[in-house]
């Protein structure tokens, strides 16, 4: 009688014995209206299982019936991995009133837990965006965080080198949300730019803010004014060297098309002056020679007077030979001057030149 109690005894305590978790859930961090989740690892041979949040029932999941469902953003989802079983608790939307202890109970089997942190990031802001600063002397940087959970932490930065803070004070608001004052001291000896991060364990990427500090010397002048100034008479500079080298370029085609345009119209008017003697040179250019014995005569048909008297006295001593041997240039000089003194006499004189 004892031995089957025994046996009884044992098989009732195998029995439950098998049925443990193997791996409760852990510890998890969620930004306010987001999703938690949390897995609790059992052995196959389990019965039934209890989510409770903050000692209150959630969830209840009974093996060959699936999860009863109490509340709307409470839900279950169950997958085997190799010989256990792991089951899901799915809380969607959480708020602040989530916050506080979650515990999966196995019946007979134990209980494991973990805690749900439900977080606020609020806002991030420097209040003087652009700063300027005179040489050196010193300037406080203030970054506010308002409204957050927990109090978050506050760095500061400039070109990837942290800096340390001046002061931090937070406030606890009524409504259990944190507002942060960060205040940097600096002491720039040249421009730069500074970062304030803040960050919590539930946010994926921290805020960050940034403030461009301009540093200007006692005159007041700063880096951007020399900058602009030296743009400017650059600028200036380049131009009146573009104007001066146009005027220069335009002046001296200018001058070179002058004395070409001269030269043309004179090859010009020497062609125009060979043209207008072609006529009578090329007759006389022909081997020509003049007769000097013939005189000019009136419409009447008589001699001029005067001027066959003055050609016969003037030609009277030549030789025939002579004549005969008189070049085509001084014929022309004759009949040029023959010409000229005929119609200087008389006017209304024909010319009359035979060439032989």
């Amino acid at each position: 009688m004892m031995y089957c109690v025994a046996s009884i005894l044992l098989l009732f305590t195998a029995g439950i014995a098998s049925e443990k978790i193997l791996q409760g859930p852990k510890n998890a961090a969620v930004l306010e209206n987001g999703t938690a989740s949390f897995n609790c690892t059992l052995t196959r041979n389990w019965q039934v299982l209890i989510w409770m949040l903050r000692s209150s029932l959630v969830l209840t999941v009974i093996e060959n019936f699936g999860p009863i469902e109490t509340l709307g953003h409470f839900t279950s989802r169950n997958y085997t991995n190799g010989d256990s079983l792991i089951l899901e608790l799915i809380i969607s939307e959480v708020s602040l009133n989530n916050s506080g202890v979650v515990a999966c109970k196995l019946q007979g089997g134990g209980t494991a837990e973990a805690n749900l942190f439900v977080q606020v990031n609020g806002t991030l802001a420097i209040t003087n965006h652009n700063l300027v600063v005179v040489k050196n002397t010193s300037q406080l940087i203030t970054c506010q965080a308002i409204g957050w959970l927990p109090i978050p932490e506050i760095k500061w930065k400039t070109n990837g080198t942290l800096m340390k803070s001046y002061s931090n004070n937070s406030i606890l608001r009524s409504d259990h949300l944190y507002d942060t004052i960060n205040t940097l001291k600096v002491h720039p000896l040249f421009d730069m730019e500074i970062e304030c991060i803040a960050s919590i364990s539930a946010l994926p990427e921290p805020l960050i803010d940034r403030v461009h500090v301009t540093v200007i010397a006692e005159n007041g002048e700063t880096r951007f004014d020399r900058a602009v100034l030296i743009a400017v008479t650059v600028t200036i500079s380049v131009l009146t060297v573009i104007i001066l080298l146009i005027i220069g370029l335009v002046l001296f085609c200018k001058r070179k098309k002058e004395p070409g345009s001269s030269y043309q119209d004179k090859k010009s008017s020497a062609t125009q002056e060979q043209t207008q003697n072609g006529s009578a040179s090329m007759d006389w250019n022909k081997g020509g020679q003049v007769n000097l014995a013939y005189s000019t005569e009136n419409s009447s048909g008589t001699y001029s007077g005067d001027l066959s008297r003055n050609q016969n006295m003037s030609f009277s001593n030549s030789k025939v030979s002579d004549v005969r041997n008189i070049s085509t240039d001084d014929s022309m000089d004759f009949v040029n001057s023959h010409y000229s003194a005929q119609h200087s006499l008389s006017p209304k004189k024909i010319r009359h030149l035979t060439v032989v």
